[in-house]
């Protein structure tokens, strides 16, 4: 099992790779962690969409491994946006760290940005899916961590449940 010194590596992987190296508790751990509605959204993944999105270019993940163990993973849609120029930009559709690896997430964020421009990518749009609490931070939310990265907010999300 990777610990907090553990050596952290990335490259991209398919789909059924990200799921043959355990992507799916991954995933499971991360929605359970953010999602503040799951008993709407729930916390699984539609795999046979994602399937089908790879299958036609849209969709790209980066791993990130330590000691053979898929521990993080950066996913994002390669999208046109028609309305500025057919610009290709990457969107986030999730971005996750083992807990005990979290030292690592500016690497991730690094290594993401990296692979979507390898990928065409001109921008990188990441939102984020933060509790908003009255009890004082105990760390940056990845919101504050893209900041000192140099993202700047472009759009605000709002979410009504029907």
């Amino acid at each position: 099992m990777p610990t907090k010194s553990s050596r952290v590596t990335f490259h991209p992987v398919t789909v059924s790779e990200a799921l043959a190296a355990g992507a799916e508790d991954l995933v499971t751990a991360h929605s359970v962690e953010v999602e503040p509605f799951q008993e709407i959204m729930g916390v699984g993944i539609d795999w046979a969409s994602c399937l089908a999105e790879e299958r036609r270019g849209g969709l790209k993940i980066l791993g990130a491994w330590s000691q053979g163990e898929l521990v993080g993973y950066a996913a994002f849609s390669l999208q046109k946006m028609t309305q500025r120029s057919n610009t290709l930009v990457a969107f986030n559709r999730g971005l996750y760290m083992s807990p005990e690896l979290r030292g690592h997430g500016l690497e991730l964020i690094s290594q993401a940005e990296k692979f979507a421009a390898d990928c065409g990518a001109k921008a990188v749009m990441q939102d984020t899916l933060e509790q908003h609490s009255t009890e004082p931070k105990r760390r940056a939310s990845l919101g504050d961590v893209l900041v000192r990265k140099g993202y700047r907010p472009y759009a605000r999300l709002f979410l009504k449940v029907l």
